[in-house]
């Protein structure tokens, strides 16, 4: 049985591998894409790093691809081995997780078999190598959250079920690390990072020892200063730092923003503004997504 887990494991990772690097490895460009590439450019012409409204973690991996290989192919090849190794995490994590489970209603092998459907199910998703055929940060973030779910589990095992701090103290420190640099990434996954962090914070602040607290308080020192602070200083001229993630979640939402007003102008609900000048708002707001959908929809041919 053994035997036959390893050989489907191969199989599904082979055909993953094949799947990925049998399509062009020219990463794919849309209009996001020059504010993360931006600063890696510059910085490899001789300019300064500089800021464009984004984190600079992300563009960092890039300048780190660039100079290491002087091709833009390298980023789509490094993100196609990160999607990889998020399979192989989870799998491990989902191994792991079994320590939760002391008398399983199936056995071994079912779990197993369980584990590789989805591990299949991640590898083989087309919209996961999508994303790593893209300059963002969605190319990673497969990678970031599985190791983050991974210790997230490592933490809660160690320290809850197996009584062994010392570990969870370690794999605790590894957690936040990993919750910021999440977070940092892409902002959407604050509220993951949050809740990872959260039972740990729970469980360290009532029953840790005090080696154990100084050990978790130094590492989330530590990640402020490897990853917060340098924000800061990067991000302090730049003001598009301060209207990009607000600009790009109205954006997202602006339909639901749209029904929202009129339905509360419909339902005469209470609301803190006059209702001339909110159905002003809600009919620009309609107008103004009605032209940004039509736009949207005109494509030239070149012939």
């Amino acid at each position: 049985m053994r035997l036959l887990y390893w050989a489907a494991l191969l199989a599904i990772f082979g055909f993953a591998t094949w799947q990925r690097f049998s399509l062009p490895l020219d990463p794919i460009a849309d209009p996001d894409t020059w504010g993360y590439l931006s600063p890696a450019l510059r910085k490899l012409a001789g300019a300064e790093f500089g800021h464009t409204g984004r984190n600079f973690i992300y563009p960092g991996f890039l300048l780190l691809m660039l100079r290491a290989s002087d091709d833009v192919r390298a980023i789509t090849v490094a993100q196609h081995f990160l999607g990889l190794l998020a399979a192989g995490v989870l799998l491990l994590t989902w191994r792991r997780a079994c320590v939760f489970l002391p008398n399983p209603r199936i056995g071994g092998a079912a779990r197993s078999g369980l584990g590789l459907i989805a591990a299949a199910l991640f590898l083989f998703a087309g919209d996961q190598i999508h994303f790593e055929l893209k300059i963002r940060p969605e190319g990673v973030s497969a990678f970031l959250i599985s190791v983050n779910l991974w210790l997230a589990i490592q933490v809660v095992a160690s320290g809850l079920i197996e009584k062994r701090t010392t570990a969870a103290t370690a794999y605790g420190s590894a957690l936040v690390f990993s919750s910021i640099l999440l977070a940092s990434v892409k902002p959407t996954f604050v509220l993951a990072g949050i809740l990872t962090v959260l039972p740990l914070a729970v469980f360290f602040l009532h029953g840790g020892r005090a080696g154990e607290k100084f050990a978790l308080a130094g590492a989330a020192m530590i990640t402020v200063a490897l990853l917060v602070l340098p924000e800061r200083l990067l991000s302090r001229n730049d003001e598009n730092s301060r209207t990009f993630l607000p600009t790009t979640l109205f954006a997202m939402h602006a339909n639901l923003i749209r029904d929202q007003m009129a339905d509360d102008l419909q339902r005469g609900a209470p609301i803190p503004y006059p209702s001339e000048w909110l159905q002003h708002v809600q009919s620009a707001l309609s107008s103004e997504i009605a032209k940004s959908a039509a736009a949207s929809r005109q494509y030239h041919v070149i012939t």
